[in-house]
């Protein structure tokens, strides 16, 4: 099922009918897109329906408001189109990065997307206790000896 930003992103890429254009659109987000599990969630839709390109973006900056409290949100700027463009830059701060292929990790590598499993990629023994400890106690340190450690 596709989430609510996904939808939202769809729905805009067939309303601007970009593909087989030169139109490119760009937006504002916060940074959690272009992280963990979201890449896949956001991205890969996008990518797999409308064979998109990521042409520029900015790296994660903070947002700077007039809020009261000002709470810290913290941004990403994507701008992207069905076209490949020949000039394709990464911002990071006041840094331009000329970039071949601009993934959605914002990174100038392949487009990847790396998704649960929940099996190992070898053969490999199952993990049957986590993060259980089975140390019979003595890898624990106790506070009166954590100074001298």
């Amino acid at each position: 099922m596709l989430g609510k930003l996904t939808t939202f992103l769809l729905g805009t890429i067939k309303r601007q009918n970009i593909k087989d254009t030169f139109i490119r659109v760009a937006f504002v987000s916060t940074n959690s897109i272009t992280q963990g599990e979201q890449v896949t969630n956001v991205w890969k839709p996008i990518f797999e329906m409308f064979d998109i390109k990521i042409c520029f973006a900015y790296r994660t900056f903070k947002w700077v408001n007039e809020a009261k409290g000002k709470a810290a949100v913290y941004c990403v700027i994507i701008g992207f189109s069905h076209r490949t463009t020949s000039n394709r830059v990464i911002y990071n701060g006041d840094e331009a990065i000329n970039a071949t292929n601009i993934n959605p990790y914002l990174i100038d590598a392949p487009n990847i997307f790396i998704e649960n499993r929940k099996k190992p990629l070898f053969d490999v023994p199952e993990i049957t206790d986590g993060n259980r400890p089975t140390d019979g106690g003595h890898l624990i340190i106790e506070r009166a000896d954590y100074d001298d450690l």
